[in-house]
């Protein structure tokens, strides 16, 4: 678990956001974590899926104290597409009843942080929640 957080909100990526790309890299920082989540699934025998959301990221107001600089976006700024990734273990014995566990894997777009703490962390227990479901023969069905 600690491979994933450090993975995701240190090195190779500083945060995850779609209106930042590392000097010399072609994608952002949260399609870059995208292929991370993706490829650990993947390697854990999931198929995995991507839903694509049209977004806007949030601005910075420095007239806030810091945890709250956040601000709404104007109708003028840029849109982005954001993808939900989903990975599903289909039940033995009752696979239309589902567990969901679920994380957001973006850092804060209004601000340069890591984001290991939100949500990097629990994106990190969703992965190895994964992992270790990944060989069970669970009666539900569970998305990732």
């Amino acid at each position: 678990m600690r491979d994933h957080l450090f993975h995701l909100s240190a090195d190779p990526l500083p945060f995850r956001k779609l209106n930042y790309t590392i000097p010399g890299h072609d994608r952002c920082t949260l399609y870059e974590a995208d292929d991370y989540i993706v490829g650990q699934l993947q390697n854990c025998g999931y198929e995995v899926k991507q839903e694509g959301v049209v977004v806007q990221a949030f601005r910075t107001d420095r007239s806030r104290p810091m945890p709250h600089q956040f601000s709404h976006p104007e109708r003028e700024d840029p849109s982005y597409t954001a993808y939900n990734l989903y990975a599903r273990m289909t039940g033995t014995r009752l696979p239309a009843e589902y567990l969901v566990v679920i994380a957001h894997k973006d850092s804060q777009s209004w601000t340069d942080s890591p984001g290991a703490y939100d949500n990097a962390s629990d994106t990190a227990a969703v992965l190895e929640m994964a992992r270790a479901l990944s060989s069970y023969e669970s009666k539900r069905s569970i998305w990732f």
